[in-house]
């Protein structure tokens, strides 16, 4: 790849690295606000980088059917709409497809990279900490090193398709490479499984799915010898991974006692359903919730836990937003589904990535958080894939 980010430039996406990664692990420093200020900041310095952008439509109709949302909805001002709309854009503007540019592509090719190498350190981490018996968190699940469960187990799947695009990759292959790539990915599926979270689980099991059916998809007999050697090596493995499986049980004997499998998040889904009946076109307002229907869940500092960031859309800037981001996320697929031309295995990679967060924003409602580590992945991925589709070239270079 051409003009590389020089040493300074690489500064501001450590700078950024460091700030995804203080919202992840345990011990991290409180920034608040801070954080959108130095991603302002950033994004200021990057500006001035270049002068020829190209402004992505389907992100600027979103933003504008956002600030649509707070301007016809009486919000309660607790929940800081206005606020939470800047910070938004702020962070979207600078991971996203919003804008384009040679640097702010190289800048985010940067970011994606760094963070995927992070992220094994992470799972390396939070089992070493598990063994020595050291807890950064009173929940009761496993969390790793990171604040909570539902944050070491999305990590654990990126980890785990990562893992699994490299093993696949030939001319990557070399004995010290593939030992290294199958004890993260022994460790990945560890963490994974300890965490209990079952959206997470679920959505890794449909990518891995996804990413061996595309590779395979003119080797069947490939297929079926990787999936019934996997299955075979997890049967004679069972007795040395089962007891890893005691949170995952727990959670579900609760679910089957409730009668639900997703009890804990039945109320929160049915309430984001009637709040997007209430308002279909434009929503009840971005970044709120109602505050008079049983089953909101938010606090006095207007922190919100939608349940699902499908509904959540739907919810807030009703049917209109919802169109406008289904616009962006099918733009990716499209994208996506070209490059397996270009580049299979990268390519099917990307999309297994998609499809596990695609799955994981059912259960869990951070698509507008800003905020959030998992909010930045999202975001990020999207703005990466965009990047490969307006320069075929990128995904040449970086599946090498």
């Amino acid at each position: 790849m051409e003009n590389r980010l020089s040493l300074n430039d690489k500064t501001l996406s450590w700078i950024i690295v460091f700030l995804t990664i203080n919202n992840l692990i345990a011990i991290s420093l409180n920034l608040g606000n801070i954080y959108y200020g130095i991603c302002g900041v950033v994004l200021f310095i990057i500006f001035s980088k270049n002068n020829k952008y190209i402004i992505n439509k389907s992100m600027l109709c979103l933003y504008l059917l956002c600030a649509i949302s707070i301007l016809i909805n009486d919000i309660p001002s607790l929940f800081k709409p206005w606020e939470r709309l800047i910070s938004f854009i702020i962070v979207t503007a600078l991971v996203s497809p919003f804008i384009e540019s040679n640097y702010l592509n190289r800048f985010r090719i940067r970011l994606f990279s760094s963070l995927l190498s992070l992220y094994q350190l992470v799972v390396i981490a939070s089992i070493i900490v598990y063994f020595i018996g050291i807890r950064f968190s009173e929940l009761a699940h496993f969390t790793g090193i990171t604040k909570q469960s539902m944050l070491i187990a999305p990590v654990s799947a990126i980890v785990i398709l990562y893992s699994v695009y490299s093993l696949s990759v030939k001319h990557k292959k070399n004995r010290l490479y593939i030992c290294y790539h199958i004890v993260i990915l022994i460790i990945a599926f560890l963490t994974l499984i300890l965490s209990a979270s079952r959206s997470a689980i679920i959505g890794a099991i449909v990518s891995i799915i996804l990413y061996l059916v595309i590779i395979y998809r003119q080797k069947t007999h490939y297929f079926i010898k990787v999936s019934i050697g996997t299955i075979l090596i997890l049967l004679f493995t069972f007795s040395l991974w089962s007891p890893y499986l005691e949170n995952l049980e727990q959670k579900n004997a609760s679910a089957q006692s409730a009668g639900s499998f997703t009890n804990t998040r039945d109320i929160l889904w049915q309430t984001r359903i009637e709040e997007f009946k209430s308002s279909p076109l434009f929503g009840i307002g971005f970044s709120t919730v109602d505050i008079d229907r049983e089953g909101s869940n938010y606090t006095k500092d207007g922190i919100i836990e939608t349940g699902s960031s499908w509904l959540c859309i739907l919810s807030m800037i009703g049917i209109l937003g919802f169109i406008s981001f289904l616009f962006i996320y099918g733009n990716s697929v499209k994208i996506l589904i070209k490059s397996l031309n270009t580049s299979l295995k990268y390519g099917s990679f990307l999309l297994s990535l998609l499809c596990f967060w695609t799955i994981h924003m059912i259960a869990e409602g951070y698509i507008f958080a800003s905020g959030s580590f998992l909010f930045f992945n999202v975001w990020l991925l999207l703005g990466y894939i965009h990047i490969l589709g307006c320069n075929s070239h990128y995904i040449i270079a970086l599946s090498k």
